[in-house]
């Protein structure tokens, strides 16, 4: 008689869960920044073009205040990262760097972060100190 297996629910298994159910939003503690992410090309090269950008050794970030009033982001690392592994590393870390800025947003925006070759081997708190110097100059958070 063989025994099936029974699911071990982890923190990890939970989070992987969710994000596999509800996968274009970001989930933020305390509730205060909910983002959902852009995926149309259109709407990643109108923020190229007429957003306004803020640029850092480790990260560039790309801003425009939309009609909405929501918060939809977007990563680019390109291939100068690296392999794939790096590629995904980079956008692990401003995924989590963006996860741990918890103050509220003054107006809905689109804000697309792009990665850099340093990124990779920078911390996600560093990140997230780039990220909110960026966005608190932009206007986005308070």
């Amino acid at each position: 008689m063989s025994q099936g297996h029974s699911r071990q629910w982890s923190a990890f298994n939970i989070l992987f869960f969710l994000s596999q159910s509800e996968h274009d939003l970001f989930y933020f503690p305390g509730g205060l920044m909910k983002a959902q992410t852009l995926k149309k090309n259109g709407d990643f090269k109108r923020l190229y073009s007429k957003g306004k950008s803020f640029v850092s050794p480790a990260l560039v970030t790309y801003v425009k205040k939309n009609n909405k009033n929501n918060l939809r982001i977007g990563i680019t690392t390109s291939k100068k990262i690296g392999s794939a592994v790096q590629r995904n590393r980079c956008r692990r870390i401003i995924r989590a760097a963006f996860s741990n800025i918890n103050e509220p947003c003054s107006h809905g925006a689109d804000i697309v972060f792009v990665a850099r070759t340093k990124t990779g081997f920078l911390k996600s708190t560093d990140i997230e100190r780039c990220m909110r110097e960026h966005l608190k100059q932009s206007g986005v958070i308070l």
